[in-house]
C-alpha cells in the first residue's frame, strides 16, 4: 500500500476506534492520534535499512521471500502484528498505571504503527491475495516482492498500481475496520484491572481478531 493509503486508512481507523471513548479516556486519544506516523514511516525506515529487500523485512509488509513456505510467511507476518500491538498495549498500561504526565506519543505509535502498517498491507493486492467468503476476506496467497511482482505484465498491473487500489476496492474499507478493531483490543487489554489479566485478555481478544481479519485458507 502506498504512503497516502497508509495515512488515510490509519486516520480513519483511529477516528472510528476513539469515537465513543468516554472523557476518562481522553489521555488515550492523545497517544493514538499520531499512529499514522508509525504506520507511514515503516516504509521509509525499511528503505534506509533495506528491509524491503531482506528476508527479515518481508514480515513488516506481510509478504514472503523467495522459497519461503506460505505458512511460514503467514506466521511471521501475523506474529509481527501480534508482537507490536501487544507492546503498544503494555506501554499504554504502563503510562496509565504510573499516571505519567507528558510522555512522547512515539512510545505508543511506533509499535502500534508497525502493526497497523503490516495489517493494512495484508489488504493490498500487491502483497496478499484475499478472496471474499461471505462477509470475510480470506488470505489465500502471500506474494513475493520480486521483479515479477513489481512490474506490470499481461493481466498483472504491477505492485505500485495495486498499492493504490485502497481508494476504490472493498479491501480498503475492510482494512479500516480491521485497523479499528486492532486499536480497540490494544486499548481494552491495556485497561484490565490487574497486571496478571493483561496477557490472557490480550490473547483472548487476539484470537477473535484473527478469526475475523487474518483467516487463511492454505495448508498450515
Amino acid at each position: 500500500m502506498d504512503s497516502t493509503g497508509h495515512e488515510f486508512l490509519t486516520n480513519e481507523s483511529v477516528a472510528q476506534a476513539v469515537k465513543d471513548f468516554p472523557p476518562s479516556l481522553n489521555w488515550v486519544r492523545y497517544f493514538l492520534r499520531d499512529t499514522l506516523v508509525g504506520s507511514v514511516y515503516r516504509d521509509t525506515t525499511d528503505i534506509f535499512t533495506r528491509g524491503h529487500w531482506t528476508e527479515e523485512g518481508q514480515r513488516h509488509h506481510f509478504m514472503r521471500f523467495q522459497g519461503q513456505p506460505l505458512a511460514d510467511a503467514y506466521d511471521a507476518g501475523s506474529k509481527w502484528i501480534y508482537d507490536n500491538a501487544y507492546t503498544a498495549a503494555q506501554r499504554l498500561r504502563e503510562i496509565w498505571q504510573k499516571k505519567r504526565g507528558y510522555y512522547d506519543p512515539v512510545y505508543i505509535n511506533e509499535p502500534l504503527g508497525d502493526a497497523i502498517h503490516a495489517l493494512q498491507d495484508s489488504y493490498s493486492g500487491g502483497h496478499v491475495v484475499r478472496q471474499k467468503d461471505g462477509d470475510s476476506f480470506i488470505i489465500v496467497n502471500i506474494l513475493v516482492y520480486d521483479d515479477d511482482n513489481k512490474e506490470a505484465h499481461g493481466d498483472w498491473p504491477g505492485h505500485a498500481a495495486l498499492d493504490k487500489r485502497w481508494k476504490t476496492d472493498e479491501l480498503g474499507k475492510e482494512a479500516i475496520i480491521a485497523g479499528r478493531e486492532l486499536i480497540r483490543i490494544v486499548v481494552a487489554s491495556s485497561l484490565v484491572k490487574n497486571d496478571t489479566e493483561l496477557w490472557p485478555r490480550w490473547n483472548s481478544l487476539w484470537a477473535t481478531f484473527v478469526s475475523l481479519f487474518l483467516v487463511c485458507k492454505f495448508q498450515r
